[in-house]
């Protein structure tokens, strides 16, 4: 199922009648061109994280490869990509049997999960 939307046709809306809005509520509004988009607060299902990538610093090294790992692992995160800028590796992981194993690794990877990238 998915979340309702809405394209309100009164308008041009501004930043500042989002101010008159009730407040505290679930509905999401969205103002492009001056044209306001209302839409549902995303259920859980839509809420499902496929994949998470980490951008590998030298100051997050030991959190991205060992804490981040293992709470994604633990949440059953498909994928987890950990592109690493200073020496041009990444590491592509995939969840199998309820663990992260590595299925690519290097300068140019090709995974097909959780969709095709090259």
């Amino acid at each position: 199922m998915t979340a309702a939307r809405a394209l309100v046709p009164s308008g041009p809306w501004t930043v500042d009648d989002l101010d008159d809005f009730p407040e505290g509520n679930t509905t999401r509004y969205e103002l492009i061109d001056g044209a306001l988009i209302v839409s549902a607060e995303p259920s859980l299902q839509h809420q499902r994280v496929n994949l998470a990538i980490a951008r590998v610093l030298q100051s997050t090294r030991a959190i991205d490869l060992a804490l981040k790992r293992q709470v994604l692992q633990e949440a059953g995160v498909p994928s987890y990509w950990l592109v690493d800028p200073d020496d041009g590796v990444d590491t592509v992981l995939e969840l199998q049997d309820a663990v992260y194993v590595e299925v690519a690794r290097g300068a140019n990877v090709t995974v097909q999960q959780p969709f095709p990238v090259t």
